[in-house]
């Protein structure tokens, strides 16, 4: 189970770095017309400099009469990276940055996968609600109040947009839900509680996941 589900996360992560590098280069703009609510929402986001929740993730699979389970906790930290502390079914630890992203397991040296670091781009991107780089990369679908909201996006680009149809955020005055739709239609589903935003500060233990 551990293996399989560390392939989900690191294919799923790939696609996001492909992603990422690519969208450095297009110039394409959202030519919507602006939404007050959606900049209302986004602006609230981009106040997460630091975030720490409990996440329970559901990865549902068509050729599955049930989905792959997994908890945890997730730590963000804007312009540095994200740990994902996953506690349940196994015990595992995937530290996201800027240059590589890093499996540590219980009783077994920590793997790194260099040259993908630009998928924390986008998680930031989407974490700390970045709205230029979220109305330059995707169609954007907004519902709902500042109090209860709802953003799908669908990405612009190859090979993101081969691989994901949408990704829809659900909130209040925080990201309380992340769904992650395939273009196979698979699909999984992020959901965020007890989260806190302070103190805004980060710890020498979280720090040191950090360095190069």
């Amino acid at each position: 189970m551990k293996s399989r589900f560390f392939i989900f996360v690191f294919c799923f992560f790939c696609s996001f770095y492909s992603f990422a590098e690519n969208a450095k280069t297009e110039n394409k703009t959202n030519s919507s017309t602006p939404n007050t609510g959606l900049n209302a929402v986004l602006q609230q986001l981009q106040k997460n400099k630091l975030l720490r929740s409990e996440f329970k993730q559901a990865r549902h699979l068509k050729i599955l009469s049930r989905p792959l389970l997994s908890e945890g906790r997730l730590s963000y930290f804007s312009g540095k990276g994200i740990i994902w502390e996953i506690q349940k079914p196994v015990k595992s630890k995937i530290i996201i940055s800027q240059n590589k992203i890093t499996e540590i397991n219980p009783g077994n040296a920590p793997v790194s996968r260099p040259n993908i670091g630009g998928i924390y781009t986008v998680l930031d991107a989407l974490l700390n609600g970045n709205e230029i780089f979220i109305n330059k990369n995707f169609a954007i679908d907004y519902s709902g109040s500042t109090e209860d909201w709802r953003i799908e996006l669908t990405p612009k680009f190859a090979p993101l947009n081969k691989a994901f149809e949408t990704i829809e955020m659900h909130g209040d005055h925080q990201i309380q839900r992340i769904t992650l739709i395939d273009y196979n239609q698979d699909s999984t589903v992020i959901t965020l509680n007890t989260i806190q935003t302070e103190p805004q500060s980060i710890s020498s233990i979280e720090e040191a996941y950090f360095a190069n």
